[in-house]
């Protein structure tokens, strides 16, 4: 007997409870997880076609301090959660966010938790959105 494929909400939960490829952050308070390993074809699908880039390039962009990075990955990490979000109202709320704390004087709050390249030392993280990543 053919044995079934797991269900939409036990893949979403497996998603949200396995840590090993899983990439975590906190922005503005708020713990995102985000499972690389375990990223649908269909949601990478839908952030080329809503933002024109890939998870791996929103990855490097993060790490290289361009704020569309943090809101590509939020974007999937939210809808890899199950969230019914566009692309284009996440990136314009984190553009409002970004926007009042810097005419505010304020930096961005984003921790990075976690990573699936810990193990090769790379445990700073990306640097916050708005910061400089001039050393």
């Amino acid at each position: 007997m053919a044995q079934r494929p797991p269900s939409l909400t036990d893949r979403r939960k497996a998603a949200q409870t396995n840590s090993t490829g899983a990439m975590r952050w906190r922005f503005q308070g708020v713990e995102y997880a985000l499972d690389m390993q375990h990223l649908e074809m269909a949601l990478e699908r839908e952030l080329l076609q809503q933002a024109n880039i890939t998870a791996a390039q929103a990855r490097q962009a993060l790490i290289g301090g361009a704020p569309f990075g943090l809101a590509a990955l939020t974007y999937l990490a939210r809808r890899q959660a199950g969230e019914r979000i566009t692309y284009a109202m996440l990136e314009a709320d984190m553009d409002r966010q970004l926007q009042a704390m810097a005419a505010a004087g304020e930096l961005p709050d984003l921790e990075w938790l976690g990573d699936d390249d810990d193990e090769q030392g790379d445990d700073a993280g990306p640097p916050s959105p708005g910061a400089s990543s001039a050393a």
